[in-house]
């Protein structure tokens, strides 16, 4: 489909005309320079390569004009990395009058970018353990326990197989191509932080057999050359309160007491250890 933005004659695939008409009745969108309309559009929609941008324009597309007495007037940024990209937008406080410019981060997949969350160990039908990572992560240069999972793969509709990848990412952090997961319980979305994205993932749960738990490497080698490396731990679920005190990791927390809310561990094992 040919589209017309100022001077420039766009040919769109008939899933990025149908989100340029979506962005067309928004009154912000009508306002921001037609060069950044452009740059908006022709965002890279290449799933083979992984290099689609149209989960992020979907979400684009259905930003209000006004929210929380503030009125949107227009785009006027747009800084873009390999996976995520910061918008930029004039707006006014409707009650004032002032005008100031406000920014979020979205990930190109969009709010949802994929899933993390924390697996357990059962012997004889009861948790032992539980395991989680630590790493140097690039964002804070420093090392941090982290929780299993991460990015989703994009398909033609979008990101679609997000159940699929859980399984395949537990193994390749857990350096066993073999393991057998038991159970992937899904425990919804979170916000991860509202005021500065709107990334909104999945967090799960996951239940791997004792003896299928020995394969587990502690040191794993990942595949994925993009990954930046990590140990395994796997603890005494005797140690999950006092855990919990010192992982700061957002999806470990909620993994764990989205856990215990629906019932897949005892609450009981977030009680102090007796003294």
């Amino acid at each position: 489909m040919q589209l017309n933005i100022g001077t420039t004659t766009l040919e769109l695939s008939e899933r990025r005309a149908a989100i340029a008409e979506r962005l067309a009745r928004r009154a912000w969108f009508r306002a921001t320079d037609p060069a950044l309309q452009v740059t908006l559009l022709t965002l890279p929609e290449d799933a083979a390569k992984k290099d689609d941008w149209t989960g992020y324009l979907d979400d684009l597309a259905d930003r209000p004009d006004t929210l929380g007495g503030v009125r949107v007037v227009k785009l006027v940024a747009l800084l873009r990395a390999n996976f995520a990209v910061t918008s930029m937008f004039e707006v006014v406080n409707i009650a004032s009058g002032l005008p100031y410019t406000y920014e979020y981060v979205s990930w190109k997949h969009g709010t949802m970018s994929g899933s993390k969350g924390v697996a357990f160990v059962r012997a004889s039908g009861v948790i032992t353990h539980f395991v989680v990572l630590r790493g140097e992560k690039f964002a804070t240069g420093t090392f941090v326990w982290d929780t299993l999972g991460g990015f989703a793969d994009l398909g033609s509709d979008g990101v679609v197989t997000i159940p699929d990848r859980i399984a395949v990412e537990i193994r390749e952090e857990l350096g066993a191509s073999d393991l057998r997961i038991t159970d992937v319980i899904d425990l919804g979305r979170i916000f991860t932080d509202a005021g500065m994205t709107n990334n909104c993932p999945g967090v799960f749960a996951a239940v791997i057999d004792a003896l299928d738990a020995q394969r587990i490497t502690t040191r794993p080698v990942n595949p994925d050359e993009r990954e930046l490396t990590a140990a395994v731990y796997v603890l005494p679920i005797s140690q999950l309160s006092d855990h919990v005190m010192v992982n700061g990791d957002t999806f470990f927390q909620t993994a764990v007491l989205r856990s215990v809310a629906q019932g897949i561990i005892p609450a009981h094992y977030l009680a102090p250890a007796a003294g």
